[in-house]
């Protein structure tokens, strides 16, 4: 059994793509205790791969540019529409949010319409002043944090001061409570009705405190190597839920592997 560290911040060298969400690294020399496998059906022994350590930056870039617009539309004048959007970066609270988007709609909508954040419900009001003329809908980050449904046009229905209650909680996690850790070297598996290489599903911990996470698995889960000892590298790649590379906002990802050869396919 041979324990290897796979990590973002090695082989930048040869690897120069390399992130904190798909990193590449050149494994060691396997030794003879890991011979190549040939054919498993003719008894030739067989290799299995297993994560026991996780480690990962702490903040995440919980808006990034591809969901921080706002988009404005006139009601009395469908054809003009405006187009805001706020900082691509991490925001630490639903507050500092709120406000970076107030500052970004205050010079095309005078105020006429704003955001407003309750710590105690938990919930964002999107609040439209009276005789407001615009139709308001968010970007999929924005819309996720502030507990609205993103791209959803939403407008006061009356002629006066109106209040537009987020449909869900706000968080600054947005999407991103679950990683998916997928691994080029191992057998595909289904995931629901699909063949993929994943290899964990991970909660995300949320500690600001603390520059990077740590997560051990004491029982760690084997999975067969799909060439053997023969791979020569080893790719991993972090995804949220929807499939989108883990927006990390900076620091390292490394993982602590192990790989055995499996004695009960020798001869």
């Amino acid at each position: 059994m041979i324990p290897i560290l796979i990590s973002s911040a090695f082989n930048l060298d040869i690897y120069k793509t390399n992130t904190c969400s798909s990193f590449k690294n050149r494994l060691p020399r396997l030794t003879d205790a890991l011979q190549p496998t040939t054919h498993r059906n003719r008894g030739f022994p067989t290799y299995s791969i297993a994560m026991t350590d996780f480690w990962y930056p702490s903040k995440v870039l919980n808006v990034s540019e591809r969901g921080n617009e706002i988009t404005l539309v006139h009601i009395d004048k469908d054809d003009v529409i405006v187009k805001v959007s706020v900082q691509a970066k991490f925001y630490p609270t639903v507050q500092s949010l709120v406000d970076s988007v107030n500052l970004a709609l205050k010079p095309h909508t005078r105020k006429h319409i704003s955001f407003l954040n309750s710590d105690v419900t938990e919930r964002t009001f999107m609040v439209f002043k009276k005789s407001s003329k615009f139709i308001v809908s968010l970007g999929r980050d924005l819309a996720l944090i502030l507990g609205f449904k993103a791209d959803t046009p939403y407008f006061a229905s009356v002629n006066e001061e109106f209040k537009i209650k987020s449909d869900f909680q706000s968080s600054v996690q947005g999407n991103l409570d679950h990683m998916l850790i997928y691994c080029d070297a191992i057998e595909q598996s289904y995931m629901a009705n699909e063949l993929t290489n994943i290899f964990a599903m991970i909660s995300r911990k949320y500690d600001l405190e603390r520059r990077s996470l740590h997560v051990p698995f004491e029982n760690p889960v084997w999975h067969k190597l799909e060439n053997g000892a023969n791979i020569e590298s080893i790719q991993f790649t972090i995804t949220d839920m929807s499939g989108q590379p883990f927006a990390f906002y900076d620091g390292v990802t490394t993982v602590g592997i192990q790989i055995k050869r499996d004695e009960s396919n020798e001869n």
